[in-house]
């Protein structure tokens, strides 16, 4: 260790307690380990030296208020033993991790991880997740840090913010919980012909061919909410395609047609375009624009 910056060590040990506390000072300040923080408090404690062993061994890190606490947190953020460093020191922080996710509780990520795997700070920051909004309590849930069960699922179906739900249900859609997303979609996006059609892109694909069947089936019945949204999974040729625009002459339906026909049949697309020509005026400058 540098000795420059202290007295000579004869003269430090001439000092006697005030040296040795200055000598244990030094190593601590040149050696953060808390296996030495313990050794010399067994030393002090085996020359009946209880004052000062007690004295060094709660001071060393000097996590003496909230700022340095918290600070100490950060800083540690990625020592998979911060948190049994800080039980060694008798540093109580649960008041400084609570305050920490309040305000970074979308980051700090791999640190989130740890704390929630503590179960004396599980009740803690379950308790603080009751004041988060639910997009980051299924962010939690989609990182590992909590349970979907651990999460009052009814405050999704309440959102008023529709594509804010539409958010929350396709994250949740990839959480195994497909089921339970489909059918608060149902209740609540199926009047949401565009947003429920966004659901349905992400959802469809996850079914297996008789989920994928089922579906289908269902949403023959609600063609009224998303008609083309139904055809369209159903992957129609093109006479079915064609066919459409008899069933619902409209201009949402002849945009579905053309974009289709340019994707799917492209060698089709002059039929198209000819029968587009013998459109009623209105609906025809509509699709040419």
């Amino acid at each position: 260790m540098p000795l420059n910056t202290v007295e000579p060590i004869t003269q430090i040990k001439s000092k006697k307690l005030e040296g040795i506390k200055q000598i244990i000072q030094l190593a601590f300040e040149n050696c953060d380990n808390t296996e030495l923080r313990k050794l010399f408090k067994k030393i002090l404690l085996r020359h009946n030296q209880n004052e000062l062993a007690e004295e060094v061994y709660e001071t060393t890190k000097q996590l003496d208020n909230s700022d340095k606490i918290t600070q100490f947190l950060i800083e540690n953020q990625n020592d998979p033993e911060v948190f049994d460093k800080l039980k060694e020191l008798n540093v109580d922080y649960q008041d400084e991790l609570s305050q920490l996710f309040k305000e970074k509780a979308d980051s700090l990520d791999s640190f989130w991880s740890l704390a929630f795997s503590q179960p004396e700070l599980q009740p803690i920051l379950l308790a603080e997740t009751k004041n988060k909004s639910i997009k980051l309590k299924i962010q939690l849930v989609q990182k590992g840090y909590l349970q979907i069960e651990q999460i009052n699922v009814s405050e999704i179906s309440k959102l008023k913010n529709k594509k804010e739900l539409l958010e929350i249900l396709l994250l949740l859609v990839h959480l195994h919980k497909k089921e339970f997303s489909f059918d608060i979609a149902k209740q609540c996006l199926l009047g949401q012909t565009e947003l429920f059609e966004l659901f349905l892109d992400e959802y469809y694909p996850l079914l297996n061919q008789e989920e994928q069947q089922q579906l289908l089936n269902w949403l023959e019945k609600q063609k009224q909410f998303c008609p083309l949204k139904y055809h369209k999974l159903r992957k129609l040729d093109f006479v079915q395609l064609i066919k459409l625009t008899e069933y619902h002459p409209n201009v949402d339906t002849w945009k579905f047609v053309l974009e289709q026909t340019k994707q799917q049949f492209p060698q089709k697309i002059t039929q198209v375009m000819t029968s587009i020509q013998f459109l009623d005026p209105q609906i025809r400058n509509q699709l040419l624009k």
